[in-house]
């Protein structure tokens, strides 16, 4: 019989390799998890909307998930930061070197001369009831809200040097989710690309959720095992 201070008996071979499996799992599960939390911190800002000026695109109490990595498109809803001004959400029209105007003939907003065909704008909204003619200097936007019968935008600032928080690619309304795509819009003009990357914080989420769904079936596993083996061996009977 083993003394009290004798290590108890060891695993068999093939068990011990199970634990170190494991073992590894569990921390891959763990660097998961935290590299997509990491990630998301990083790479993705959320914001409560507060106006009706983006309706019907964003509207009133949505939260919108922005990219801080995604590049400034034409077209793209941002997030923007004025100083004094705090956040806003708006639509990027023009760019550095772009000349905006409106209107034209059939009362539509023109980019150097390429005329917007505007569909995300509510029912019933003109482009603009305010005519202007800029071309946007070095290091200044272009911004328009889609409600244009309240949103206060370019038409009345003029180019703005705007710091973009984000673009956003995300929208929580009423406990569902909507994804933002590039507007057909602007590539249909020819005024930006047709597709977009995968933003950061959306793989960060997907990779996060997966790494604590892994570490959660992990641990139910271990604990389940470490159960069992810590059960007394159960004894037999006498031999008939």
């Amino acid at each position: 019989m083993a003394g009290a201070g004798q290590p108890g008996p060891r695993l068999p071979a093939g068990r011990r390799r199970g634990w170190v499996r494991y073992w590894v799992l569990l921390a891959v599960a763990a660097v998961a998890l935290a590299g997509g939390v990491a990630t998301d911190v990083i790479t993705m800002r959320t914001f409560s909307v507060p106006t009706d000026s983006m309706d019907n695109t964003v509207r009133a109490g949505d939260v919108v998930m922005a990219s801080t990595t995604a590049p400034v498109r034409r077209g793209a809803v941002v997030v923007e930061e004025q100083p004094g001004d705090g956040d806003h959400v708006r639509r990027v029209i023009a760019l550095p070197g772009d000349h905006v105007a409106c209107c034209d003939a059939a009362g539509r907003v023109t980019v150097s001369g390429i005329a917007l065909h505007e569909t995300y704008l509510p029912r019933g909204t003109v482009p603009s009831r305010t005519r202007f003619s800029a071309t946007v200097p070095r290091g200044k936007l272009w911004l328009m809200g889609d409600n244009r019968g309240i949103a206060y935008d370019s038409r009345v600032t003029g180019p703005v040097a705007a710091h973009v928080v984000g673009t956003v690619f995300l929208i929580l309304r009423s406990g569902h989710l909507i994804f933002g795509h590039p507007s057909p819009v602007f590539t249909a003009a020819g005024l930006a690309p047709a597709g977009q990357p995968v933003p950061p914080g959306l793989i960060g989420t997907a990779v996060a959720l997966a790494g604590l769904i892994a570490a959660v079936g992990l641990a139910i596993i271990g604990a389940v095992a470490a159960a069992r083996r810590s059960r007394p061996p159960r004894r037999r009977g006498p031999a008939d």
